[in-house]
């Protein structure tokens, strides 16, 4: 007997975004985009800078907004997390 699967698909209907330790991820996913913005605002992605800076163009001037989210974002995490 030969199972098939589908394609995988990310099912996140069940996720509560509530949950302790989510805003940590959102906290990490901030950060490391935070530092990609700031590599492409000083062109150190070689082609790639012209086009991460064509979607992102004023987080590509200040890339440190986006890092003020990522601190903000952490704080917010053990704010709820506390019992």
């Amino acid at each position: 007997m030969v199972i098939r699967r589908g394609p995988f698909v990310c099912d996140v209907t069940e996720l509560d975004p509530f949950t302790e330790g989510a805003m940590y991820y959102v906290a990490g996913l901030l950060a490391v985009l935070s530092g990609l913005l700031y590599a492409a605002s000083g062109h150190e992605l070689g082609s790639y800078s012209s086009t991460v800076c064509s979607y992102g163009g004023p987080f590509c001037d200040h890339p440190s907004y986006v890092f003020v989210g990522a601190i903000l974002a952490a704080a917010w995490g053990s704010f709820v997390s506390i019992k």
